[in-house]
Formats: structure tokens, C-alpha cells, sequence
């Protein structure tokens, strides 16, 4: 009763199903008018009536999760008369009652299989975006996010003598296209001009990435504009050089956060000292800006690692052995999630280049919703995460004969692997090693 394909995860008043979607059903209410000898008939139209979704899920007893026992809770929620809440992969959070439950179960292999049918209530429409989908979420919120820096910026140029709304073109160097300015406000302008001329330097080097989200977005034809599309231009090109780790999560993150971190300090000791303010004004927008790349990154880290996972579920559900005793062969993962610790540690890094942003603008509430939802998306991956053990070998044993001993499957060693970095041999396991033990 294991899915053999990949499932979605779900809350059902509480109870996490690990899901996969039936069918949904949606119909509308039509009356006909039918008369004698007339051909045809005339249509009244009444509205939808109430959508349905059915979904299978799958509860079962293993080395990764214990899991067998909630179906008797999703049974349960029959004699609750209140409204349940539904938390779909696909459609968001949902309310509405269960209409028919059909369950197949076998005690002996603990595992069961249900079916149900779900009656959503109201009549508002159905959110677009997967609950889980936090790189679409954040994904959505980046072109905001840059609304308001933009708006930022023209907070901080306030006393700078120059008009933050006066058009400018890319014909002609910043200082000449001010006119009838001050010699501090001129200065300011040169300042501006040296950091755009370094960021394009920067940039240069990458070429632009076919899936760019920056290409999509319009900014300002002024100096804010100009400023912020240029640093989320070079932002964006650096992310791009680090692509190849992308099925190595937790390193290509640690890269991301590094190269990102390279463009302020480059600029740092690049630009002149000034007595304008526009050093440190250009420098804050970067480092603003990054904070704002940072999360996108972070969010497209975790949805690769999502679904990764998935796969990796639906392998350790294939058995190691056939009928006939021989071993199946498994295919290595183009991708290993992360464990909860590198989880763990990408978020905390993340937040804190997010909080210091938010420090610095309080009036950009974009950071703080992201924030939210990458942790979010987290505390959903370690509620059903695997908990990590420590175990003492004290002779040297082959690491599939200690997945054995700890009711693992034999792909479970290559992620064992990744958790014990200093582990040399697997042929020769010995001392403290961290191994999977169950749910957490």
C-alpha cells in the first residue's frame, strides 16, 4: 500500500496525510425547460454547486515514519459535526465536511489506504498557489519587495539635492544629465555613476540566465530605478555562476550566500570616500538587495529540496528485494535533500541577512513575509522529518549491514553518507555515526 509515484503532503483537521490527488470535481446547477414539439430547450443557470475533492492517502509502519495509527483518527473525524479544515497541497486551506470514506487496511504490515471524498463550503475562489510552493510564494513577492526598496531609495536621496523623478537615459553618464544642481549634489551623482559602471563590470562576466526574473520586472527610468535595476541585475548574475551545485542544496546555498556577500565588499573598497552620504546610501541598497535575492535563492533551495524528497520517498518505498530473494538495484538520487540540519542552518543564515534588512528598512514589510514563509516552509518539512540519532559501533561493520540493524533500507546509506562526512569507509563503520531513526 506504498505510492508508487509521487505524493504531496496535506492537513486534514490537524492529521498529516502524505497524499495524492483522485479527482476534483466541479459542476454547476442548470435547469432545463423542455416544452412539447419544440426542439431544444431554454437553460437557467443557478450557480456551482458544491466542489468535490477526492484524494487517496497512505499511512504506513516504517524505519522513516510510524505513521500507521492516524487512520484511525481520519476515521474518527466522521462524528465530527463542525466544519473540517483541509489543508490541500494544491488549493490552500479549505473548509468543509467529509462525504464518504473508503478504507483499506492490514494490521499484519501496518498499513492502510484511504479514500476520501471532501465537500468544500462557500463559494470563494480557490487560491492558484500550492500551500507548499514557497518558490512560488516568494517567487510572487520579489517584484514587490523591489517596489519598495525603490521607494526606500528615495527616502535615503532626500537630502541629497538631486530629483529622484526626473527621467534619465542610458545615452549619458548620470552627472551629465543632472542640471542646475549643487557641486555636493553633482558629487553625489559621480558617486552613483562609479557604482553603476562597477556593477555592470561585475556582471558582465555571467551570462543572463533563461529563467531571469529580474528581465520581467520594470524599473523606474530615474536614478532610484536605475540604481536598484542595476543592482539586482549583477545580483542575478552572480546567483546564475553557481548553478552547477543546484543538486547539492545546502552547498549551493552556502555558495549563493558568499558570492552575494562579495558585491558589497567589492564595492566597499572600490568606491572612494565621500562626505555626500551617497557611499553609504549605495551600499545600504545592496545590502538591501541581497537580502531580497538571498530569500528568492533560499526559497528555490528548498522547493529543488522538496522535490527531491519526494523522489527519495518514493524510492524507499520500493523493496530492496524481489520475490525470489534478489537484490533490486536502485538508481542514486540526481538530487539528496538536506537533513534538518543543514535546514536548520540555511534558514538561520537567511533570517539573519533578512532581520538585518529589516533593521535597516522597517518600512520594507516584503522581508518580513518572507521571512515568514521560508520558515514556513521548514517547520513543514520538519514536522515529518526523519529524526537523527547518534549510534556507537564498536566493531567496524559494512554501512548497509548497520542500515539493517536499524531497520533502514539499503539506499538509506548513501544519505548516511552525507550526514557523516568524516565516515571514510562504509565497508569499515565504526565509532559515533548519526543514522535516521523514525519521525520526529
Amino acid at each position: 500500500m506504498f505510492a508508487l509515484f509521487p505524493t504531496d503532503t496535506g492537513f486534514l483537521n490537524g492529521i498529516m496525510l502524505e497524499m495524492v490527488d483522485i479527482s476534483d470535481h466541479f459542476e454547476k446547477s442548470i435547469v432545463k425547460y423542455e416544452y412539447p414539439y419544440v426542439d431544444g430547450a431554454d437553460l437557467e443557470d443557478m450557480g456551482q454547486r458544491a466542489s468535490t475533492i477526492k484524494t487517496r492517502c497512505y499511512f504506513y509502519d516504517n524505519a522513516a515514519q510510524q505513521t500507521y495509527e492516524l487512520h484511525k483518527d481520519v476515521l474518527n473525524l466522521l462524528a465530527i459535526l463542525d466544519d473540517l479544515e483541509f489543508i490541500h497541497p494544491k488549493y490552500g486551506l479549505l473548509t468543509g465536511k467529509i462525504d464518504s470514506i473508503d478504507v483499506r487496511h492490514d494490521d499484519r504490515k501496518r498499513t492502510a489506504e484511504i479514500d476520501f471524498s471532501f465537500i468544500k463550503r462557500g463559494f470563494t475562489k480557490i487560491q492558484p498557489v500550492p500551500a507548499n510552493a514557497v518558490d512560488r510564494v516568494v517567487e510572487s513577492k520579489y517584484p514587490g519587495s523591489a517596489d519598495e526598496q525603490a521607494a526606500a531609495i528615495i527616502a535615503d536621496m532626500a537630502g541629497s539635492g538631486l530629483d529622484t523623478k526626473a527621467p534619465i537615459t542610458d545615452n549619458d553618464p548620470l552627472p551629465a544629465q543632472v542640471k542646475g544642481v549643487t557641486n555636493s549634489a553633482r558629487a553625489y551623482a559621480r558617486q552613483i555613476q562609479t557604482a553603476l559602471n562597477r556593477l555592470n563590470t561585475l556582471a558582465s562576466d555571467v551570462t543572463q540566465p533563461l529563467n531571469s526574473i529580474v528581465a520581467t520586472m520594470s524599473y523606474a527610468a530615474n536614478i532610484p530605478g536605475k540604481l536598484l535595476g542595476t543592482v539586482d541585475h549583477c545580483l542575478e548574475r552572480v546567483s546564475a555562476t553557481y548553478n552547477g551545485l543546484i543538486n547539492f542544496p545546502a552547498r549551493f546555498h552556502a555558495s549563493i550566500t558568499f558570492g552575494l556577500a562579495t558585491i558589497e565588499r567589492d564595492l566597499n573598497s572600490f568606491l572612494p570616500a565621500d562626505r555626500t552620504g551617497a557611499k553609504a546610501m549605495i551600499l545600504k541598497q545592496v545590502r538591501l538587495a541581497t537580502a531580497r535575492r538571498l530569500a528568492l535563492d533560499t526559497a528555490y533551495v528548498y522547493g529543488t529540496d522538496r522535490d527531491a524528497r519526494r523522489v527519495q520517498q518514493n524510492q524507499g518505498a520500493v523493496n530492496a528485494f524481489d520475490t525470489l530473494g534478489r537484490y533490486t538495484p536502485v538508481q542514486p538520487p540526481d538530487i539528496i535533500p538536506m537533513n534538518v540540519l543543514e535546514l536548520e542552518s540555511t534558514l538561520a543564515t537567511t533570517r539573519s541577512i533578512l532581520q538585518s534588512g529589516i533593521t535597516e528598512a522597517r518600512s520594507m514589510h516584503s522581508l518580513r513575509s518572507m521571512a515568514l514563509e521560508l520558515t514556513n516552509a521548514v517547520d513543514l518539512v520538519k514536522q515529518s522529518a526523519e529524526r537523527i540519532i547518534t549510534v556507537d559501533v564498536t566493531a567496524p561493520v559494512p554501512l548497509h549491514i548497520l542500515c539493517l540493524r536499524h531497520g533502514l533500507t539499503y539506499s538509506d546509506a548513501q544519505r548516511i553518507m552525507a550526514l557523516n562526512p568524516a565516515l571514510r569507509n562504509p565497508s569499515f563503520t565504526s565509532g559515533q555515526v548519526q543514522i535516521f531513526g523514525g519521525a520526529a
